[in-house]
């Protein structure tokens, strides 16, 4: 891969990383500013909060993380959201903003169905969606880049699973808690299964003015055996690159290579 393809990619990842952040840098500042007014103008938000098995309490789970008991709860869930939710976006593009709202919307469902009488809000079962999700996303990949950020993820976090326990403390939702352990981990599954394919490929790839041209499929988030052959035309000379690759695009059709040596 030459320097230009390097900096390119560098460039390309700066700038996902941007967006990870301020994506979810915008939906905590929301948090934020749901807080500042609850406190400032003393507004109640509990109709945004989740109310298990009732009509009313449907909002709460699109809702339900924005809302907030106090500063300290809010506080508490700042950091882990902003981080978690960042890295979500950045390493499991292009399906990550499925994945996180797939994660929000089935942390609030599952919480009002087995959630207690009451109202339940905050953003901690968001928080453990996504950890249970990075953690066992990471390992079912069996990549290592991902398996040492889950590793990080549990060794800074791994404390979280007790609360997925019920608590002494009656004002803790442990099933909310327990729910995004559930999401997160369900969704790691199924976004996460792995199965080899065989690439369509064309019968042959012949150079001609140095391109090489490729015409394949591959199944998203699949583990794959690329491979291609170049024939070298009059001597006929083949040569066969093989490799495994991870692939993280929903299809790869025609591709153009301008360069004779292995890309992979």
């Amino acid at each position: 891969m030459t320097s230009n393809n390097k900096n390119k990619n560098y460039s390309a990842d700066k700038i996902r990383f941007y967006i990870s952040l301020t994506i979810s840098f915008l939906l905590l500042a929301v948090m934020w500013i749901l807080y500042f007014f609850s406190y400032t103008l003393g507004t109640n938000f509990d109709a945004l909060g989740l109310r298990p098995r009732t009509i009313n309490g449907l909002l709460g789970i699109i809702f339900m993380p924005f809302v907030h008991l106090n500063f300290q709860h809010l506080f508490s869930n700042s950091f882990p959201f902003l981080i978690l939710s960042t890295i979500l976006l950045y390493f499991y593009r292009p399906k990550s903003y499925l994945i996180a709202l797939l994660i929000w919307l089935f942390t609030g469902i599952f919480t009002w169905i087995i959630g207690r009488e009451g109202l339940h809000i905050g953003a901690s079962g968001v928080i453990y969606g996504y950890a249970a999700f990075i953690f066992f996303a990471g390992l079912l990949s069996r990549k290592k880049d991902m398996m040492a950020i889950a590793m990080i993820v549990i060794f800074f976090y791994g404390s979280m699973i007790w609360g997925i326990f019920p608590q002494l403390d009656e004002k803790i939702s442990w099933e909310g808690h327990l729910s995004g352990f559930a999401a997160g981990t369900l969704w790691a599954v199924v976004f996460t299964k792995s199965k080899k394919i065989t690439f369509k490929t064309a019968d042959k790839i012949i150079i001609h003015n140095r391109t090489i041209f490729c015409h394949f499929s591959a199944t998203n988030n699949s583990k794959i055996f690329y491979f291609y052959k170049i024939i070298y035309s009059p001597e006929n000379y083949v040569t066969i690159y093989a490799t495994d690759y991870y692939t993280t695009h929903s299809s790869i059709n025609a591709q153009y290579y301008t360069s004779t040596t292995a890309i992979f």
